[in-house]
């Protein structure tokens, strides 16, 4: 599998003054990231892709066991995962940011990845 490098911003990254391909872990861990930060209803060619934030997350009193539940199955369901080693969710309630670390086995070797989501 392989995708086109994105920048932290999730621009298409033509630093070098062209497009730039990614494979392995680094396409694995990009797909990871994408796969976080896209909202439910957000893609127009799959309205059911995505994180249910605004209905499920983004409410008052959210489940959080619910909410790890969610998180935890869009990374194992990610292409290239092969177990899911280690999962921390943390939410801060007085600044509203949710925060995930976790740590997957992949087919191309293990991946730690942490992410403020909101």
């Amino acid at each position: 599998m392989s995708s086109l490098l994105l920048t932290d911003d999730n621009d298409l990254d033509i630093s070098s003054n062209s497009f730039s391909v990614i494979d392995g872990a680094d396409y694995i861990k990009q797909s990871l990231k994408t796969k976080l930060q896209l909202f439910k209803g957000e893609s127009f060619l799959d309205l059911d892709k995505g994180i249910p934030y605004f209905q499920e997350i983004l409410k008052k009193q959210a489940d959080l066991s619910r909410v790890e539940t969610i998180f935890k199955q869009e990374i194992i369901n990610t292409d290239g995962v092969v177990e899911l080693l280690e999962f921390s969710l943390d939410y801060a309630n007085s600044t509203r940011t949710l925060s995930i670390e976790f740590t997957v086995k992949t087919e191309d070797g293990i991946i730690e990845l942490s992410e403020e989501l909101l």
